[in-house]
C-alpha cells in the first residue's frame, strides 16, 4: 500500500511552516533551506519538496532577480486545502452539501477548491484532488468503475464520500438519513389516520433513495402494512438528467391508473414533492384536504416557499459540513483511525400539505 501523504516527511514540515508563515508580513524572506534543515531536523530533499509545494499553494514567491523565497504579496493561507469533487451539472443537492461544507471549513480557516468531473469513467482522483490536502468526493447515479475503486481503496489522502456508500469498501461517509425521513413521514401521516400511503422517488439505483425505500417500508410495516409494493412509484431516472423531468409524466401515468389506490404520499427529495403536488391539483384534488404530501426536504430547504407551505422532513444543514470537517480531522490527526459512517439526523415541519385522513376514503 502506498504511503500517505500525511505521513511524508515534506508534508508534516509545510503543516508546521504554514503556520510559521502566515504570521509574516508579505515581502518578508524565507528562511534559508540551511537554516530550515538545521531548525526542523529535515533533509535537503525534504526541505526542497516542502519549498516546491507552498509555491504552489502561493504562499510564498521568488520575485523576478532575486535568489531568495518570500512571502507572496497576494495569498490566502490556510491551515487545510481541500478538494470537493463533484459531478459537473448543476443540482441543488450538491451545491447546498457543498455550501455546508465550506461553512464548516471556513470556520477551521480551511480553504477549498470545488473541481468537476463529467462521468466516472473519466474520475482521475489523484489528478483530481491536486495538491489538495483532502478531499471530499460526490458521485453520480453511474456505476463505480473498478479504476476508481482501486484509487477510493488506496487513495493516499484524508477522503470522505458524501452522500453515497460503494459495496465492500470501507470509506468515511456523511449521508442524510434518507431512511429515518421517510420512516418519520409514514408515521406522521398514520398519526393523520392514513394507510393508504405511497412512495415516490426518482430511483432505486443509489444508497440514499435504498435507504429511502427501506424506511418507507418499516414505517409502514410498523402500521401493519406489509405489502405495499404496489404503491411505490420508482422513477428510475438516468444519470445527468433532471429528475423532475422524468418523474412528472411518470407519477402523473401511474396516478391516472391508480387515483384512488393511495391517499397520501411521502416524496423522497423535494424535486419529488414538486411533482406530486402537481399531479395531484392536475387530477382536481385538493391538498391537504383531499390528499396529502410529506417531502424530504433535507437539503434544499424549499418547503416554506411552496403554496400550501410543504410539510417536510428536514436537518440542520449545518450538522453535514461540521460532520465532514470533523472526519477530515480524525484523518488528518490519525490516519489509521476507522472509517465511520455518519447520519445526520432529521426531524418533521409540519405545515400544510398533511391532514387527517377524508372520512370517505378511509377503508383500506
Amino acid at each position: 500500500m502506498p504511503k500517505t501523504l500525511h505521513s511524508t516527511k515534506h508534508f508534516q514540515l509545510v503543516r508546521q511552516l504554514r503556520p510559521l508563515i502566515a504570521k509574516m508580513k508579505p515581502g518578508d524572506a524565507i528562511p534559508t533551506q540551511q537554516i530550515l534543515k538545521k531548525d526542523f531536523n529535515v533533509s535537503q530533499n525534504t526541505i526542497e519538496l516542502a519549498l516546491t509545494r507552498l509555491r504552489r499553494e502561493g504562499l510564498i514567491e521568488r520575485p523576478a532577480g532575486k535568489q531568495r523565497l518570500v512571502k507572496s504579496e497576494i495569498c490566502d493561507p490556510a491551515d487545510h486545502y481541500i478538494a470537493i469533487v463533484r459531478p459537473d451539472w448543476p443540482s441543488s443537492v450538491i451545491e447546498g452539501i457543498s455550501q455546508s461544507i465550506v461553512d464548516a471549513g471556513h470556520a477551521q480557516n480551511w480553504r477549498f477548491d470545488i473541481v468537476n468531473f463529467r462521468s466516472h469513467t473519466g474520475v482521475d482522483l489523484d489528478r483530481l484532488i491536486g495538491d489538495n490536502d483532502a478531499a471530499v468526493l460526490m458521485l453520480t447515479t453511474e456505476p463505480v468503475p473498478e479504476h476508481l475503486r482501486d484509487a477510493l481503496t488506496f487513495t493516499r489522502k484524508p477522503l470522505v464520500l458524501a452522500q453515497d456508500l460503494i459495496d465492500g469498501l470501507e470509506l468515511n461517509t456523511v449521508r442524510t438519513d434518507d431512511g429515518m425521513s421517510m420512516q418519520l413521514a409514514v408515521e406522521h401521516l398514520a398519526s393523520l389516520g392514513h394507510h393508504r400511503i405511497g412512495i415516490l422517488l426518482p430511483t432505486t439505483v443509489t444508497a440514499p433513495m435504498q435507504d429511502a425505500l427501506a424506511g418507507y417500508k418499516r414505517g409502514m410495516a410498523e402500521i401493519g402494512v406489509h405489502d405495499c409494493d404496489d404503491m411505490v412509484v420508482a422513477c428510475q431516472s438516468k444519470p445527468f438528467t433532471r429528475s423532475i423531468d422524468i418523474a412528472y409524466p411518470f407519477f402523473k401515468e401511474w396516478y391516472s391508473q391508480n387515483p384512488n389506490k393511495i391517499t397520501a404520499v411521502v416524496c423522497a427529495n423535494m424535486d419529488m414533492g414538486l411533482v406530486a403536488n402537481r399531479v395531484i391539483h392536475e387530477a382536481g384534488l385538493s391538498i391537504p384536504e383531499q390528499f396529502s404530501v410529506v417531502s424530504s426536504d433535507n437539503i434544499a430547504r424549499m418547503g416554506e416557499y411552496l403554496y400550501p407551505p410543504a410539510t417536510t422532513i428536514e436537518m440542520e444543514m449545518s450538522l453535514y459540513g461540521k460532520a465532514v470537517i470533523e472526519l477530515l480531522q480524525t484523518q488528518f490527526d490519525n490516519e489509521q483511525a476507522p472509517a465511520q459512517s455518519r447520519l445526520i439526523p432529521c426531524h418533521l415541519m409540519q405545515r400544510k400539505t398533511s391532514a387527517a385522513v377524508p372520512s370517505i376514503t378511509t377503508s383500506c
